[in-house]
């Protein structure tokens, strides 16, 4: 609003958290410094940090009966419970919202005080005067010291109204009851205000510390809250808005209980591949890893959350795959007829250094996740972190424990093969593996082509997926954004927001809704920002859905609802999203030096949004003008009358909104003492235009003009025109900026609403002028933001790996050999998306990342036991398929465990997590079968060329 200026600073993503404190610390000395700049009457700023976080739980003290609510008890009820909630171990801070502010009025009746030359300024400062509340120094003797003070302090609304005023001509003394009413009330219009099953409300939002638990601190806050309940008078109910925890229990539970089936699922994939006793053995590092993990999580830090056991989830395929590779060995040794001893020690020396080539790859492929910064980066990081330790974990256990345990607990008698073979390894079908595998090596280049079949199947499908950068949240919310017109007060907003609750509770899926009016709603989700304040025409709305009722469809009804029963205001229908928050889906932002410029501009960027399919609302701060009153002053009158342009805003201002001087106290609150005209007075225009203003000319001031002085009419020296105010000049950077939003269907992909409205813009004889420029925002700027902060270490992490790589295989040319298998895993991963119609987005981001270096793994342990052949054999087709077959069957298990390990996260339901895993569980399947076929492929190309090369050279000596 007008005289008001708002200074929004984001830091840079790569600020750490260390540094934040010292920034925000910089900041405030640079504000500081600012006020010696700042014009004599402005105020000091004011620096609050916005914290991007949520509330743990909601609660509101409801007024149930019929007749008026008594505001200020619920708000000392309120207090009362605030401080309770405060007092809780593991309570970070609680908020109040909409508690009325409570103040005395002093309404003075303007005729009165204009006939004795009193304006509300003066009558502020007498009223001042008159309070002692400060201490009149001390006596001081040389035996003793003592405290002075003036008595007559306000502390009750008798003594304001004998406050003396004015001396009059007949030697009375007028009192401040003689001109004024007076009476404690609150402060009106209110700024903001609460509405609970359309009753008023006060409601508090209660923040928990990060290292609590957050189930632990719910069981004592509603053992505290049952308490609180018994003491309360008839008429007000404590009633729970929002609670965190029953939606933290049900994801923790459902990740619990696939983590339990990840378990399951791997234990039955090895045990169907390797047998029961090489599965016990192999399962074992799942525990001692968990363990291991957790450990490592509690020395760095990091709290068990959702993203912390997906991680562990992720985990549960690839911590055994090492120890799958190790004990298939021993086993083979051991029946072979190897001593325990010597099958352990050859078996640990033959598969360190393949080992440690994909222990490394795959942690240095999660390695962008876990130092990913920005908001996604915290968001997801949790989950490159846990997954990294448990790989490395699953190294040193496959290396150590594991593979003693399997050296001295396996059997390698033959008597047991049925028990270990008994279901995957029948001769028959071994045989034809084997005579595929001899065909397919005997034409090394036909089948390498063949091979790339399905990948590039896999990159052209990647052209025809949707695009949904950041899902929605499963949850059964969403909120809706009331929005009046400019001239909308706060007691039609919430007749506006009753109607439309009355309007919503017919549908049988919504549960309940609760209204901020006034202001954003509580933060109760950790991306949604609570960014209105102070707005009357505004309000928010939370809205809870019945379990088991897809919210999404919901959410598409009540918006055609709302635009067919309410067209004359803007209601808003968003639902829960995931990732970096951000205003709306799609935002457009227009850049320019002229103000007038950019609001036409901004018009036909609206025109073309709102005819774009799937908009339901366009938004824009220009548009969103305020009408405006505007007085113009004759000068020469004024200055006639003894006034000026200033003095007559400020004693506008003074009848107006009221000048404080002086306070009451009432028990630990002190109420500020208001002077003003009545409501209904400064609510009519007409009363506002009939006003006497004060002069200062000597007559006027001695009060002793012709007739006696009764002020100045402000219709007198004034005529008034109607116009409009810009809502807000905003700048970004110091370039002036018209942001327009668009607000779309729910389950729209904006990446679609965005590029059709692109073809229209293009289609269009939209044209910017020469010094403007035009940008995209929203989810587009996010995915932007969220992608260059996930690859922008990429250079670094891909050198490590090609170094890791080539230390494995000891080959330059094997090693392109691994980068193309990675590539062609990608295509497998994307085509696995088109196959199960999911969208691409950044979890499938993630997902691809991770599976690079999963995926050349198998690749890595075929090309070490190939190396391992007789160099006259390393071109042989008989030879690789031996070589083959005897490691497939840790390869199969190692990929089949890997895809159990995800296969609860696709089943869990949702958007998040289902891209994830269908990503990483199809680029693996399509790795495994490029490590059997393409890799001894490609291997034996290039030992045969190595032999003739070395052939040519011997010919040449």
């Amino acid at each position: 609003r007008q005289g008001v200026s708002f200074i929004a600073i984001e830091l840079r993503d790569e600020v750490n958290q260390a540094e934040t404190d010292q920034v925000w610390s910089r900041i405030r000395d640079k504000a500081d410094d600012a006020r010696l700049e700042m014009p004599p009457n402005a105020m000091r700023p004011e620096f609050s940090k916005l914290e991007i976080k949520a509330h743990a739980m909601i609660v509101c003290l409801r007024w149930t009966n019929r007749d008026d609510a008594p505001m200020g008890i619920l708000k000392r009820y309120a207090k009362n419970l605030k401080d309770q909630l405060d007092s809780i171990a593991g309570t970070e801070k609680s908020e109040i919202y909409g508690d009325p502010s409570e103040e005395v009025v002093v309404t003075i009746r303007p005729e009165a005080a204009a006939a004795m030359s009193l304006s509300a300024d003066m009558i502020s400062n007498l009223i001042q005067s008159s309070d002692t509340k400060t201490s009149a120094g001390k006596m001081r003797g040389l035996s003793n010291e003592m405290l002075l003070e003036v008595s007559g302090e306000l502390d009750n609304l008798t003594r304001l109204a004998k406050v003396p005023i004015k001396l009059n001509d007949s030697g009375t003394v007028v009192e401040l009851a003689d001109i004024a009413d007076i009476k404690k009330t609150f402060r009106t219009p209110l700024d903001s205000k609460v509405l609970a099953v359309d009753d008023p409300a006060v409601a508090i939002g209660v923040y928990v510390q990060a290292d609590v638990r957050l189930d632990h601190w719910t069981r004592e806050t509603e053992r505290l809250l049952e308490d609180f309940q018994s003491i309360l008078p008839p008429g007000i109910s404590l009633e729970t808005v929002f609670q965190q925890n029953r939606y933290v229990q049900m994801r923790m539970k459902s990740l619990q209980w696939s983590l339990l089936f990840g378990v399951f699922g791997v234990f039955i994939a090895v045990a169907i591949l390797m047998g029961i006793r090489c599965a016990t053995v192999v399962t074992l590092t799942l525990p001692l890893g968990s363990l291991i993990v957790l450990f490592a999580m509690y020395v760095l830090q990091i709290p068990i959350h959702q993203m912390a056991i997906t991680g562990l989830i992720i985990s549960m395929g690839l911590m055994i795959d090492n120890a799958i590779v190790i004990v298939d060995e021993i086993d083979r040794r051991l029946k072979d007829g190897m001593p325990r001893i010597k099958a352990l020690s050859e078996s640990v020396q033959f598969l360190k250094a393949p080992l440690i080539g994909s222990t490394i790859t795959t942690m240095l492929s999660f390695a962008p996740i876990a130092i990913m910064p920005g908001p996604a980066g915290e968001f997801v990081g949790a989950i490159g972190t846990v997954t990294i330790i448990a790989v490395a974990a699953s190294f040193f256990l496959a290396l150590t424990i594991i593979a003693s345990i399997g050296a001295f607990w396996l059997s390698g008698s033959q008597t047991h093969r049925s028990v270990r073979h008994a279901i995957i390894s029948p001769e028959w079908l071994i045989g034809i593996y084997r005579l595929l595998l001899n065909q397919i090596f005997r034409y090394p280049k036909v089948s390498i082509l063949l091979c790339l079949a399905v990948p590039f199947a896999g990159f052209v499908a990647f052209s025809r997926l949707p695009e949904q950068f950041f899902p929605p949240a499963d949850r059964n919310q969403f909120h809706i954004e009331l929005e009046l017109s400019g001239t909308g007060s706060i007691q039609e907003t919430e007749l506006m927001a009753k109607r439309i609750r009355e309007d919503l509770m017919a549908d049988p899926d919504i549960d309940s809704i609760s209204w901020f009016l006034g202001e954003s709603a509580p933060p109760f989700y950790y991306n949604v920002i609570p960014d209105r304040k102070n707005i009357s025409r505004y309000g928010q709305a939370i809205v809870d859905t019945r379990s088991g009722v897809r919210t999404r469809d919901i959410i598409r009804r009540v918006q055609t609802r709302l635009e067919e029963r309410f067209p004359s205001v803007t209601c808003i229908v968003r639902q829960l999203e995931q990732g970096p928050p951000f205003s709306a889906p799609v935002e457009v932002q227009l850049f320019g030096p002229d103000d007038e410029m950019l609001k036409r501009l901004g018009e036909q960027i609206r025109l073309l949004l709102i005819q774009t399919p799937n908009v339901t609302h366009t938004r824009s701060e220009f548009v969103n003008s305020s009408p405006k009153v505007t007085f113009a002053v004759d000068e020469e009158q004024a200055r006639l009358a003894g006034l000026d342009h200033s003095a007559i805003a400020r004693e506008m201002s003074s009848l107006l909104e009221g000048v404080t001087g002086g306070s009451i106290l009432e028990g630990t609150e002190e109420l500020p003492v208001r002077v003003r005209i009545s409501n209904e007075r400064r609510s009519n225009l007409n009363e506002i235009v009939s006003m006497d203003l004060l002069g200062s000319t000597p007559a006027n001031a001695a009060g002793n003009g012709p007739g006696g002085f009764r002020g100045v009419p402000l219709s007198a020296i004034s005529t008034l025109t109607l116009n409009s105010e810009t809502g807000t000049i905003n700048r970004l950077n110091g370039v002036r900026i018209n942001e327009i939003q668009a607000f779309i269907r729910a389950g729209i992909l904006p990446s679609q609403v965005q590029a059709q409205f692109k073809t229209r813009l293009q289609e269009s004889d939209f044209k910017l002028p020469a010094g403007y420029s035009l940008k995209y925002a929203g989810a587009e700027a996010e995915r932007n933001d969220a992608i260059g902060n996930l690859i922008v270490n990429a250079v670094i992490i891909f050198t490590m790996m090609v170094s890791a790589l080539v230390v494995a295989v000891r080959s330059f040319r094997l090693t392109l050999v691994l980068f193309l298998v990675a590539g062609l895993a990608v295509g497998c991963g994307l085509g696995s998306l088109w196959i199960v119609d999911l969208p691409w987005g950044f979890m499938s981001i993630v997902g691809i990342m991770a599976m690079i270096g999963i995926a050349v793994n198998d690749s890595i342990v075929v090309i070490a036991a190939l190396d391992q052949l007789p160099d006259h054999q390393q071109a042989d087709p008989l030879s690789i398929t031996s070589c083959v077959v005897g490691n497939t069957r840790h390869i199969v298990a190692t990929s089949l465990t890997t895809v159990a390990g995800f296969t609860p996260l696709f089943f869990a339901g949702g958007e998040f997590w289902p891209p994830v895993a269908v990503t990483i569980s199809g680029g693996v399947l399509g790795a495994t079968t490029l490590a059997l076929v393409l890799v001894p492929c490609a291997f034996m190309l290039i030992r045969r060329k190595r032999a003739a090369h070395a052939l040519q050279n011997i010919e040449l000596m």
